[in-house]
């Protein structure tokens, strides 16, 4: 994060601390729920067919976002770079002062470059090396996902892989993390939330004892003065967080009403992993007013990065704020 978004965020802290009232710090925007691939753990499978906001209305939604004193927007899916306005809708999150990530499979990251300039960030989902990646995302996602990297890096968009911790991958992270050494570029793990199934299938997330194990693995890796360390960009308190949600140590909410997800439509939901709690229309009601009709869910503790990592930082945990100086 540059200094000046960090700052941004320093303010938003300290009005939260002296309000105690949710503020609107982040939002990650399903931009729509169309998608190139059909990854078997996916939860937004059902707004595929989501009706999406016109261009008019996506940037007349990103004005009130500026206007309610958003600091940072991200823009995911389904893929959005199937969205032929996406260029202009991340040109008006930077002309509105807002930090502007992207989160995409790569596939079509080459042909769109040009709209993708101006992101403080490009995250490229990536679950393994090619044999797992191909696997479970579609024949030769791993290639594309490369190729995405490569664009990027050769573009000066800076970029970051981003893995989702499941049944299939949970023993070979060494794997994941030496094919992200392989491509020069960090990458972040997180573990799939509680139980999303597919129609008819197993469920997907990991064992809770493997997931365990693994963490442990990941967490001495930080420790040690291995070359690969370098490679992993999840925070030893990140980590060590995880470690005790999957031991049960850790149950409930653990976030700040500091962030929302906005869905293709206008709806607006404080996160997808968590159980119960309306949908409210900010496209009739406003962002502003939407936001402050979001309550917290019920959940078996957070595994979403970005959310998790921006909450504790609004929760003034010292880890947190130790690890966005040094990231």
């Amino acid at each position: 994060m540059k200094l000046q978004s960090k700052l941004a965020v320093a303010r938003s802290v300290m009005r939260y601390q002296l309000d105690h009232k949710p503020v609107p710090v982040a939002v990650a925007w399903l931009v729509t729920g169309r998608c190139t691939s059909d990854c078997a753990y996916c939860r937004w499978k059902d707004l595929r067919s989501c009706p999406e906001l016109d261009t008019e209305a996506a940037l007349d939604m990103i004005a009130q976002m500026r206007e309610a004193r958003v600091r940072l927007v991200s823009f995911t899916g389904g893929e959005p770079l199937l969205r032929e306005d996406i260029g202009r809708l991340v040109e008006a999150v930077k002309r509105g002062g807002m930090a502007c990530k992207l989160n995409s499979n790569g596939a079509l990251v080459p042909a769109r470059i040009d709209a993708l300039r101006q992101l403080d960030l490009l995250q490229i989902s990536l679950d393994g090396p090619p044999a797992l990646q191909d696997r479970l995302r579609g024949a030769g996602s791993a290639e594309r996902a490369a190729r995405a990297v490569r664009a990027a890096r050769e573009a000066g968009i800076a970029v970051k892989l981003v893995t989702c911790i499941t049944r299939d991958n949970v023993r070979g992270l060494d794997e994941v993390l030496e094919h992200a050494a392989s491509l020069g570029v960090r990458i972040h793990v997180q573990p799939l939330a509680a139980d999303p199934r597919p129609a008819g299938g197993e469920p997907s997330a990991p064992d809770p004892i493997e997931l365990s194990a693994a963490l442990r693995r990941l967490l001495a890796l930080k420790r040690s003065r291995s070359p690969m360390a370098r490679w992993l960009g999840t925070s030893r308190a990140e980590l060590l967080y995880y470690l005790q949600v999957s031991r049960g140590e850790l149950r409930g909410c653990h976030c700040a009403l500091v962030t929302a997800t906005m869905l293709p439509d206008g709806g607006l939901i404080f996160c997808g992993s968590g159980r119960g709690g309306a949908v409210e229309d900010a496209r009739s009601l406003g962002f502003a007013k939407a936001f402050s009709r979001l309550t917290l869910p019920e959940c078996e503790g957070c595994t979403c990065a970005g959310k998790l990592r921006i909450s504790r930082v609004f929760q003034l945990d010292p880890r947190a704020w130790i690890d966005q100086l040094l990231g």
